[in-house]
């Protein structure tokens, strides 16, 4: 009797690991692109970076996935547990975006949403928290003195953050938004601030301090100084200075608005992602900017994965980006790793912990010396553990690389 007790408990417990299902929260981006194709999202009229740091009253967009079982999720179910105080905003699933579910947030803070995922193996909790801010700008750009909360208030004083910001200084996420305001096409207009500032709401009036808010405060506007001419960079400096800490596609339009991270210096509440969305918010808007539709179609969007990715302490490997560690070349982060001469850990690491080979893993938004702000790898690197070489070959010019019309729509 005992055997067949203990046969039938081993068989119980057995079956339980084999259909163990396992839910994750995905914060999901959206992209000009899909607000024009997708008809459940036209009516929110904004994109998202799909950050865990979201731009407060704006949408937040999440979906479950299933990353241990193997059953197909056949409902979801989604709360939001806590808000902050006087918030009234609420959750709902978007019925035609299978599992994807949406909120705006109303007050800035901490929200923690729960989803129930249904499979015909069982069902599995789980929780998230997504933190709405304002933006608080960058600061210390073109010689104007950074002001708190402005990022480089505080960073300003730490030497691997000043390196960060040196370099981003002068590449055209930094430049581009005062260059056009005195040499741009007479094309340029207000639609295309959303891409050339940070905070700029997409299609959405919503009040959190970012450029569109600061500017009317300050009673600045384009209508006073278009079309583009020589001198309104200088106005903007004199004039209306505290607008420049926004007037750049600074920190906050890849990491998410800090005005919940300056609060004590929480790093959960400003975000570090090596995920398309950061990228595709501005550069999915064919035909302008065509880029993120090309890396879609790539192998680099399904990037393949295997069980020996995940290296154990004893692997000679373990933690070192060599030639014998895949990840290096098949995860976001590993790459970018790699670029720096650092080793990954990858213990413990399952399918859902990859991150996009995205723009950002061969692209350094902050800059850096090469064309196209290219990734440099260690010397003598660009050969496989089977002999593949794959250094070389040809990259289109900026020129060449430039949207076939930058500001019209």
């Amino acid at each position: 009797m005992k055997k067949i007790l203990l046969i039938l408990l081993v068989l119980f417990f057995g079956a339980a690991i084999v259909n163990a299902q396992r839910a994750k929260i995905e914060t999901k981006y959206v992209t000009p692109y899909m607000l024009k194709t997708i008809s459940a999202l036209v009516a929110d009229s904004t994109v998202s970076s799909g950050l865990s740091s979201v731009p407060n009253k704006t949408w937040c967009y999440v979906n479950v996935k299933n990353i241990s079982g193997t059953a197909a999720i056949t409902g979801a179910t989604w709360t939001l547990l806590s808000k902050p105080a006087g918030s009234n905003a609420a959750i709902s699933s978007i019925s035609s975006l299978q599992w994807w579910a949406k909120f705006k947030p109303d007050v800035k803070g901490t929200y923690q949403i729960k989803v129930t995922m249904t499979t015909s193996a069982g069902s599995h909790d789980t929780t998230m928290n997504i933190y709405s801010s304002d933006f608080v700008g960058t600061g210390r750009f073109d010689n104007v003195p950074a002001v708190y909360p402005n990022c480089m208030s505080c960073h300003g004083a730490t030497p691997s953050f000043v390196a960060i910001f040196d370099k981003w200084k002068t590449t055209r996420h930094a430049i581009s938004f005062a260059s056009y305001v005195d040499s741009g096409s007479s094309s340029f207009a207000v639609r295309c601030f959303p891409c050339h500032v940070t905070g700029y709401d997409h299609n959405l009036k919503a009040d959190n301090h970012g450029f569109d808010d600061v500017a009317t405060t300050l009673g600045w506007s384009w209508t006073q100084h278009s079309p583009p001419h020589p001198g309104n960079w200088d106005t903007i400096k004199t004039m209306y200075s505290s607008l420049v800490a926004y007037a750049s596609v600074g920190c906050e339009s890849c990491h998410g608005p800090g005005s919940e991270h300056t609060l004590g210096g929480d790093t959960n509440k400003i975000a570090i992602s090596y995920d398309a969305g950061s990228c595709a918010k501005c550069h999915d808007s064919p035909l302008h900017h065509e880029h993120f539709q090309q890396w879609e179609h790539s192998p680099h969007s399904e990037v393949p994965w295997s069980s020996s990715f995940a290296q154990a302490p004893s692997n000679v490997n373990y933690g070192t980006n060599n030639l014998d560690n895949c990840i290096r070349c098949h995860d976001g982060k590993g790459y970018v790793n790699f670029s720096k001469g650092i080793g990954t850990n990858t213990e413990g690491m399952i399918q859902a912990s990859l991150n996009m080979v995205s723009c950002q893993a061969c692209h350094d938004p902050h800059g850096g010396p090469n064309a196209h702000q290219l990734r440099t790898r260690p010397t003598n690197s660009d050969t496989l553990a089977n002999g593949f070489h794959y250094a070389g070959g040809k990259t289109r010019s900026m020129d060449a690389m430039a949207p076939v019309s930058e500001h019209t729509s």
